[in-house]
């Protein structure tokens, strides 16, 4: 089966739009926010091309810089996210722990003392399980189709398109 391919457009009135207001060789939130938020929706099997069209003359270093600057804008997004993730994963494994703990712990004491303790324990144990369960069920799933975009966009296909003036 093919893959399909979307067309993100971009329109380019001025190239300051392109880079941050406070450091040139990292990409506008503003640019990045746009980019991302037209790709949402798109299945993630398909394929990404941007395509930046503009009036103004743009060299190729340029071109080459707005494509870099994309790509390690999202490229940025894939480590961060992952990152992310291995903390949420290690906490959840914790919490996955101390859930079992408890339970146990509650179980063993249901006989020797009062009977509140145990009952509490267990709600405790259970929420912490729960916690664990839907992390792994709904959080991680939107995690990764997030990162899933993420590196789609950090290996898009970026085309240049120069507007006729009439």
């Amino acid at each position: 089966m093919e893959k399909k391919n979307h067309l993100i457009d971009i329109t380019l009135n001025n190239l300051d739009n392109v880079v941050s207001e406070y450091n040139t060789n990292t990409l506008s939130n503003n640019l990045g926010n746009y980019i991302y938020k037209e790709c949402q929706g798109i299945p993630i099997k398909n394929n990404i091309t941007l395509k930046i069209t503009t009036d103004l003359e743009i060299t190729e270093e340029e071109k080459k810089k707005i494509s870099d600057l994309i790509h390690a804008y999202y490229g940025l997004e894939v480590q961060d996210n992952l990152i992310f993730n291995k903390y949420n994963l290690i906490r959840n494994l914790v919490l996955m722990f101390l859930g079992f703990i408890t339970l146990v712990l509650a179980f063993n004491i249901r006989n020797k003392a009062y009977n509140v303790i145990p009952e509490v324990m267990i709600i405790i144990g259970w929420i912490l399980l729960w916690e664990v369960l839907y992390y792994f069920l709904f959080d991680n799933l939107k995690s990764n189709i997030k990162i899933k975009r993420y590196k789609k966009l950090a290996r898009c296909k970026i085309k240049f398109e120069t507007k006729k003036s009439n």
